[in-house]
């Protein structure tokens, strides 16, 4: 399990939790991973997704702005799955822009 993870930048901060299933006497990397992320951006990045309409309009503990939407991180550990990300971030970029 873990309980917390973040990854923190000058524009960037990822937050989350999930688990990794890591299975005695298989190796690590090939472990099934799912977390629960949260990406936060600052600077020039969330001008960039704010006008996509990406963010939430608050910032979070740290002053970064949250995307309006998580996304689960799956594969394995050697091979993660980002789709996940990418099809939030293509089909809420989309929405954005016909509001």
């Amino acid at each position: 399990m873990v309980k917390s993870i973040e990854v923190l930048s000058p524009m960037m901060r990822l937050t989350g939790t999930g688990r990794i299933d890591a299975k005695p006497g298989a190796p690590f990397a090939t472990s099934p991973l799912a977390l629960n992320l949260q990406l936060a951006v600052k600077g020039q990045l969330a001008n960039g997704l704010n006008q996509a309409r990406l963010l939430d309009r608050k910032t979070d503990a740290k002053g970064y702005y949250p995307m309006a939407t998580p996304f689960v991180l799956g594969g394995t550990v050697e091979k993660p799955d980002s789709s996940d990300f990418w099809k939030n971030l293509t089909l809420n970029t989309a929405s954005g822009f016909l509001r």
